[in-house]
This record gives C-alpha cells, structure tokens and sequence, in this order.
C-alpha cells in the first residue's frame, strides 16, 4: 500500500493534520508507504517523523514560484504509483497536485473549496464547517482504512532541539531544569481576524508572573520581533 497525503500549509494546519497520519500508519500498518506533500515553510514539522516514508517539499504559493521543480515533483510522485492520494487542503493547489500525483484513488470531501473537488474519484459526504479541523481530517483518514481513536499529535524533537530550546531560555533568565517554570505565548498570527490584541498579552504575561511566579516567554519569527519586544517592555521580566 502506497499513500500521499497532501496537505501543504500552513504551519497549524499542517499540525492539525498528524493525528490523521497517525491513524493512517496505525490503521495501514508499518509495511505500508505513507508519504506527505508539503510547502517549505511547514515542512520542517514533518522533517524526521518517524511515520513518514518519504516527505515532498515545494515552494510556496503554488507552480509559479519554480515550474520546472515542481514538474519534475509531479513526475517523481506520478512515478510512486500511489494506491491513493489524500487531500487533506481541499483548495485548487492542492487539487492540482492530486490529480499530478495520479493515484489510483484520489480522496477528499465532497465540499472542499475551489472546485478542488473535481479531482477526486472518491468524495466523503460535505462536512459541518463548524466541525474542528481535527475531527475532520481523522473522518478523512478513516474512510481511507485508517484506525480511529483519540488524537495523538506525534512531532519529531530531537535532543538537539531541546538542548537548542533551553539554552534560549537560560540566556535569558529561565532555567527549567533549575526549577523555573514558565509558559510560551504565541501571539501574532498571519490574518489580523485571528489575532488579540498585543496589551492583553502583555496584561496577560504580567499577572501570571506577578500571581503565580510563571514567567512568560514569547515566541514568533523574525517579522514579529518588534510587536514582541514591545509586548516584553510592557510584560515586564
């Protein structure tokens, strides 16, 4: 058994897919080939997942970024002859990878957006959109013969990430292994309709300090730096 899941962004989304990958390996067993399909800024979630044969990764924003490497991708994935390729996006990019793929089945919910749905052979019932992206995909992994049960999120973290994550902290000031506790704050976000305001985290951070000695420490990329430094500023410790 040969099986491409495709789901290429973005970073929670690609997260909200692993229990699915785990129900799948778990359903298929370890004899079969699970592969993945992902764009590049998500695709270092995936990288060592023990449950993965194989991982593919394109550049963002579709064909035009680098036509040439993505057809010889499309080759490469038409050439696995996969036994079915699973559309966990539901939009016409990753359509367009389903039908490049050529699977013998191709599957996803009869409702996805962009008419992505035209390229499948196999179409679940339209879901509630009111259903957690979770829940949805695990219904998808089901249909496709894998194991139901709860949602187990496995993530490949390695010993070198861990000791890279506790040396940022002990720079500046936490020391888990000493004993100081603290929780991580992830406040920024691609679309503005997602985001709370930046006072609140901070209001948030100062009396967790202040009530329960917890320190906060904040996370994002490099674009966010100066939305968290003010957050910091106004935090406190």
């Amino acid at each position: 058994m040969k099986a491409l899941i495709v789901k290429l962004s973005s970073i929670g989304d690609v997260v909200q897919t692993l229990p699915a990958l785990y129900s799948l390996r778990k359903g298929l067993g370890k004899a079969a080939e699970i592969d993945w399909l992902v764009e590049e800024p998500s695709s270092s979630i995936l990288k060592g997942n023990p449950l993965i044969d194989n991982l593919f990764v394109v550049k963002n924003r579709g064909w035009t970024q680098d036509l040439s490497a993505n057809l010889k991708t499309a080759r490469l994935l038409a050439s696995r002859k996969y036994d079915m390729v699973l559309d966990f996006q539901g939009l016409l990019k990753s359509g367009v990878w389903v039908r490049a793929a050529k699977g013998k089945r191709s599957i996803g919910f009869s409702n996805s957006r962009e008419l992505s749905s035209i390229f499948l052979t196999e179409k679940l019932p339209a879901y509630d959109p009111d259903t957690h992206a979770v829940d949805r995909y695990l219904k998808l992994a089901a249909f496709a013969g894998g194991a139901q049960g709860k949602a187990i999120f496995r993530l490949n973290i390695t010993k070198e990430d861990k000791e890279k994550v506790l040396g940022i902290l002990s720079q500046r000031g936490i020391d888990p292994q000493a004993g100081a506790r603290f929780f991580v704050i992830a406040p920024q976000a691609r679309w503005e309709t997602k985001l709370w305001n930046d006072g609140s985290f901070a209001r948030l951070a100062k009396a967790a300090i202040e009530r329960f000695g917890i320190y906060a420490a904040l996370a994002g990329g490099e674009k966010d730096k100066k939305r968290l430094d003010a957050i910091c500023r106004e935090a406190g410790p």
